[in-house]
C-alpha cells in the first residue's frame, strides 16, 4: 500500500532548499493574502523543480542543473513584480489591512491588542473630528 521512500540526500535537501529560497524571493514582497502566497509558492516551488529535472536530465550534473534552472526560471525582482501585477485590488487592501491590524509574529498577545487599541483610538477621534466639522 505505502512505499517506502529513502530520506533525502544531503544534496538532494541542498538543492530543494536552494529552490525555496528563489521562489520565497519572488513571493515575499508581493502584496497579497497568505492564501494565495502559498498557492503562488506551491505553483512556483513545482515550475522550478519541474526545471531543474529536465536540466539535470540533460546535464546529469546536479550542481549545473541548479545553474540553468536558476537561469531560465528568471530574475526573482521580476517575477514578483509579474505576480504583483495578477493580485486583485481587493486582495491588495486585505493585505495593506492584514499588515496595519494584524498579528506580527515575533508580537505578543499584549502587544497586539495595545497597537490596535491606539489605531483604533485615533481612528475614533479622527471620525468624531470629522463629525464635529460637518456640524459645524
Amino acid at each position: 500500500m505505502f512505499e517506502y521512500e529513502e530520506p533525502l540526500s544531503g544534496m538532494l535537501a541542498e538543492i530543494r532548499l536552494s529552490q525555496m529560497k528563489v521562489v520565497e524571493r519572488a513571493v515575499r514582497p508581493v502584496q497579497a493574502n497568505i492564501a494565495r502566497k502559498r498557492k503562488m509558492r506551491d505553483e512556483l516551488f513545482a515550475h522550478l523543480s519541474a526545471i531543474y529535472d529536465e536540466e539535470f536530465a540533460n546535464h546529469n550534473d546536479p550542481v549545473a542543473a541548479v545553474n540553468a534552472a536558476g537561469q531560465r526560471f528568471g530574475n526573482p525582482t521580476e517575477l514578483a513584480a509579474e505576480l504583483q501585477g495578477t493580485v486583485p485590488r481587493g486582495e491588495r487592501w486585505e493585505y495593506q489591512f492584514e499588515s496595519c491590524f494584524g498579528w506580527h509574529a515575533p508580537e505578543t498577545a499584549v502587544n497586539w491588542m495595545s497597537r490596535v487599541a491606539v489605531q483604533l483610538t485615533l481612528l475614533m477621534f479622527c471620525t468624531c473630528l470629522l463629525v464635529a466639522f460637518i456640524a459645524l
